[in-house]
This record gives structure tokens, sequence and C-alpha cells, in this order.
């Protein structure tokens, strides 16, 4: 992964020696997949946030938009900044137009109700975490912070044990 860091950084410089910003976007998507890969979540969020300001600093049309705000608030929870997380999960969801695309910021959202252990939130993302696998989509979850402590916690509205129980049901 050191050699597509090294690799990435000389693309980035060639397009910036060129001003060639679709160029530049892609360099710095590049470097944070492979910093999400390599678990290093601010090198990851600092790329991604640099590529959707040029994305919308210079008004690009990117189908994959969506995403990348998906990716950058998974990148944010793990800093333990959920404000931040949920800042990029609303503006995702603002463009989305696609059911990939609407089903990946979703998931996103899941990580961001685990993340804050809200009773009414960890019930939800059990319950897309369900509606999704039923609907045939891949779906891992994977609990982080408080979150971890959602098994057995229950409300008298909003049974988050019952929920989890039939995630792991369905085969999640």
């Amino acid at each position: 992964t050191n050699t597509a860091i090294y690799e990435a950084r000389k693309m980035l410089q060639s397009a910036e020696a060129d001003n060639f910003i679709p160029g530049i976007v892609q360099c710095y998507r590049t470097l944070g997949t492979v910093y999400m890969t390599q678990s290093n979540p601010k090198l990851a969020y600092e790329n991604f946030r640099k590529q959707i300001a040029l994305i919308e600093e210079n008004e690009i049309e990117d189908i994959n938009l969506p995403t990348q705000y998906a990716s950058l608030a998974q990148c944010a929870l793990e800093m333990h900044r959920p404000d931040e997380a949920l800042k990029a999960l609303e503006k995702g969801s603002k463009c989305t137009r696609s059911s990939y695309q609407i089903f990946t910021v979703q998931k996103a959202y899941i990580l961001y109700y685990l993340e804050t252990k809200e009773y009414e939130k960890a019930w939800n993302a059990f319950r897309f975490a369900v509606t999704a696998k039923k609907q045939g989509h891949e779906v891992k979850l994977f609990l982080m912070g408080e979150a971890v402590e959602c098994e057995g916690l229950t409300h008298e509205k909003y049974n988050v044990d019952e929920q989890l129980k039939k995630f792991v049901e369905v085969g999640g």
C-alpha cells in the first residue's frame, strides 16, 4: 500500500502541475481509499474532504459524490466526530440519484446510529440493516464506541436487542 500512496501522490503532483481538476479529484479519492484500507481515518478524511470540496467548487458532475460523503462520514465516526459524520450524511442524502447511492448513504447512517447508542437511532440502524439484507444486499456491521453495548439494549418503544436478533436471523 505504500507503493499505492507513492504512485497516487506522484499522479497528484502531475495533475496539479497541469491544473487538471478531474485528475486531482481522482487522486484525492484514491488516497482516501488507500488510507481507509490502512485504517488511517484521519488521512482518509482529509483526502475525501479535499476531493469533495474540489467537486463542489468546480461543479463537477460526479456519480460517486454520495458514496464519497458516506466514506467521509465513516472516517469522521472512526475519529469519534459524530456531528461531522451527520453533516456529511445529510449532504450525501441530498445528491443521491440511484438505488445504490441511496443504499450506500443509508448504510453509513447505520454506522452513525450505532455509534451514538441512542435507542431510536440504534433501533433504526438495525431495522435498515434487516431491510437491506432482505433485499439481497450484503450488510456487515462493525460496532464502534458505545455501540458495542447495544446487545441487550431495550426501551419500551425501541427494542434494539430484538432488531439485533432479527439482523442475525437474516444472516447479518
